[in-house]
Formats: structure tokens, C-alpha cells, sequence
């Protein structure tokens, strides 16, 4: 084969692979108009649907995809193994994000969130290059303060995408919350992970003491 068969069959592959690059940019752009409070969307080509999954323990209910599985103790060891693991972890192998959900015993009440939230920051910033802050705010979900931080890290095998939200429930505990993802999915996840934060609704309760769900679901943005 001559040099200049070479470039040209250099030149068609590498037409092919802008060609394929394209195309999955267009499928990407489309799957992000979908919404999962439609019930199904489609991650990647996978058609992936969601469910109301509720949280007794914590008086709250988020939605979630219908395949995720709330991970064993043993499981959730790997996944976290530099540090204390999370409660609630949720995920499934075919789908490429998790969920976890932790109430924690540090006290901090709702207007005492936007202070803890700068500390947060500054406490994240110290780990170092490993940990970058993309945006830390608080924002209003009705009648509630909520915290969301954008992390980029360095997972066990792999860079990460790490949004964390945090709200003060009941007694004033700390609840955080986290949807992670793989960097490179970081594009298409954004809008999802928006969307399942968003869909957090948390039950109150009225002083007769019946419960009820806050309308804290709100379907507005959060991400500022």
C-alpha cells in the first residue's frame, strides 16, 4: 500500500469518527429535552424510568430510577472506602450515576444554613487539588433553605461530577444529599441531576400533629 493510500484511509476514518462524534452530540441534545417527572427518559440511548421512592426514616421522598437498588453496607464499603459511607446509597449497574441520601447528627437550623454552607466550602477547599469547587449558593425551595455544591473530584478509578444538596429537617439535623456521576457524563447529567434534586418533596408536620408533604418538590430552578 502506498503513503498515499494511507492518508486517504487515515482521512475516511478519521471523517467517520467526526461524523460519529457529531451524531452522538445530536442524540445528547435531544435526550436533554426529556424530563423524568414524564416518567421515562433516555440516558445514553438506555430508556431509563423513574419512581417516587420514599424515605420514612427521614420524611422525605425523591424520584429515582425504577433499576436503582438501595446498596448493602458491603457494597457501599467499596464505593466509599476513604471515609464514613452514607446510610441511604442508591444505584444500578446499568445506569451511570448514584444517589445517597444522610442525615447527619450535626445541628443546623434553616436559617443557619447560608453560614454553614460558606464553612463547607472552606473545609472542602483545604482537600486540595483533589476537590474543585464549581459553585456553592443556597437557594429557596418554598419556605426552606436549600444548599447545592458542584464538586469536581478524583474517584477511585476516575474524575467525578459530585453536586451535593443540603437542608436542615427535623430537630434541625443536617441532611445531605449527593448525585454523582462520571465527568465525561457531566454534560448530559446536568439537567437530570437538576430535575432529581429538584423533585425532593418532605413531609412537615402541622401542630395537631398530622402530617403532610410540603410542596418543597418545586419543579423551579434551584441551580443558580
Amino acid at each position: 500500500m502506498s503513503y498515499q493510500d494511507e492518508e486517504i484511509i487515515k482521512q475516511r476514518k478519521a471523517m467517520q469518527a467526526q461524523q460519529q462524534k457529531e451524531q452522538q452530540k445530536e442524540i445528547i441534545e435531544k435526550e436533554k429535552e426529556e424530563s423524568i417527572h414524564q416518567g421515562t427518559i433516555h440516558l445514553f440511548g438506555k430508556e431509563v424510568a423513574f419512581e417516587r421512592r420514599t424515605i420514612e426514616e427521614y420524611g422525605l421522598s425523591i424520584l429515582l430510577p425504577i433499576e436503582f437498588e438501595e446498596l448493602d453496607k458491603e457494597s457501599k464499603d467499596v464505593l466509599y472506602p476513604y471515609g464514613k459511607a452514607p446510610k441511604y446509597a442508591f444505584a444500578s449497574g446499568d445506569i451511570p450515576f448514584q444517589v445517597t441520601l444522610n442525615l447527619t447528627e450535626n445541628i443546623v437550623p434553616d436559617d443557619g444554613l447560608p453560614k454553614f454552607m460558606v464553612m463547607a466550602k472552606k473545609v472542602m477547599e483545604r482537600i486540595g487539588p483533589q476537590a474543585r469547587i464549581l459553585s456553592n449558593v443556597v437557594v429557596k425551595k418554598e419556605e426552606r433553605n436549600m444548599g447545592l455544591m458542584e464538586i469536581a473530584t478524583n474517584g477511585i478509578d476516575m474524575p467525578v461530577y459530585n453536586t451535593q444538596f443540603y437542608l436542615s429537617l427535623k430537630e434541625n439535623r443536617l441532611l445531605i444529599g449527593a448525585v454523582t456521576c462520571p465527568a465525561k457524563n457531566h454534560d448530559r447529567m446536568v439537567p437530570v441531576i437538576k430535575e432529581i434534586i429538584d423533585s425532593v418533596i418532605i413531609k412537615e408536620e402541622k401542630d395537631n400533629g398530622d402530617d403532610y408533604l410540603s410542596e418543597s418538590q418545586g419543579r423551579g430552578d434551584t441551580h443558580q
